[in-house]
């Protein structure tokens, strides 16, 4: 896959890290150009995602963000102890792996802007993201505060995973869109 130098980033959105930005205010509207600034990085390299966050601090207890990211992101599969979580895809197609706490996969929902575009998780199940198309843009939201090491939590198996075995898991993932293992 070809490199797609890093575009210039809107005065509008502030760095926070990598490919994390924040846009904060009273109100906050997010542009067609701060959308589209964080599909090229999703597609420029490593991490192949980015985001807006639109809540002001991790201390935050409402998070929400706008995610661009590329088939090629790979994070483990990963569980929300007390916590909801739920996306609102705005463009291109979304899978979600749902796994339970041994690695098995129960099910693959598919999400896209017009045909089913949004899904909560309210249990504290595994679940495994992935980019069905070029880009997919989503609207997550979550309950704060976000805590380093608390907040996003992995079980044992999920924490050994190589990257050949989440590339197996996203092939797996890609592969059945609509229905049960």
């Amino acid at each position: 896959m070809r490199s797609i130098m890093r575009p210039k980033t809107p005065d509008s959105l502030a760095l926070v890290a990598g490919t994390t930005f924040r846009k904060y205010s009273s109100f906050t509207q997010v542009t067609r150009e701060e959308i589209q600034f964080i599909r090229q990085l999703a597609l420029a390299g490593e991490p192949h995602r980015a985001r807006i966050n639109l809540h002001c601090d991790d201390d935050a207890l409402v998070h929400e963000m706008i995610i661009a990211m590329g088939p090629l992101s790979l994070s483990p599969p990963h569980f929300h102890r007390d916590k909801s979580e739920s996306f609102h895809v705005l463009s291109g197609v979304l899978r979600v792996g749902i796994l339970d706490h041994l690695g098995t996969l129960l099910e693959i929902l598919e999400l896209s802007a017009d045909m089913s575009p949004c899904y909560r998780m309210n249990d504290d199940l595994n679940h495994f993201p992935v980019a069905a198309s070029d880009v997919v843009v989503f609207h997550e939201t979550t309950n704060g505060p976000f805590r380093k090491g608390e907040s996003l939590r992995l079980d044992d198996w999920a924490r050994t995973m190589t990257t050949t075995d989440l590339a197996a898991l996203r092939a797996r993932v890609l592969g059945n869109p609509t229905g049960k293992q």
